[in-house]
């Protein structure tokens, strides 16, 4: 499917937010604290929480591939994953950077929302229903994007 290119590239370009965020972290420590400087939290927070970027890409990929198959048995099994990986990145501490925190916020919604739609569409093989999941899922995908460009922009200030 066309969006499965698109979640391999926000794989890769957000996983970049990782080596940025520990670049600025690392140089940033030296001469000030986390608590004193909103970069270096910026970057603290981007190094500890960087799985979110690379975990959710690499599962939402995995949804992509059952679904260029239309494999319904096992989309249900992974976009339970995604929606596992959505409830446990809620968890975390908030980005802190508010431009951030509001894309990430959209991004984890719209992730929620798609894999709800992807796991009922694919148990009552509804295909309208799939595809609005795969909408939902893009969206998301471009919303995580945002959310990297966001958070490498307010890094390297």
């Amino acid at each position: 499917m066309r969006w499965r290119g698109r979640i391999g590239a926000a794989a890769l370009a957000l996983v970049g937010v990782s080596a940025a965020a520990t670049s600025c972290a690392t140089n940033g420590a030296r001469t000030t604290s986390a608590r004193d400087d909103p970069t270096v939290a910026l970057a603290s927070w981007g190094r500890q929480h960087a799985d979110v970027f690379s975990t959710l890409s690499y599962d939402t990929g995995t949804v992509a591939d059952y679904a260029s198959t239309y494999d319904t048995a096992a989309m249900v099994g992974a976009c339970q994953t995604v929606s596992n990986d959505v409830q446990g990145y809620r968890a975390l501490p908030p980005v802190p950077d508010p431009v951030a925190a509001q894309h990430l916020d959209g991004a984890l919604a719209l992730f929620s929302r798609g894999t709800d739609d992807c796991i009922s569409g694919s148990v009552n093989d509804d295909r309208a229903l799939i595809l609005r999941a795969v909408g939902e899922l893009n969206r998301a995908t471009s919303e995580l994007q945002t959310t990297h460009s966001v958070l490498t922009a307010a890094a390297s200030r």
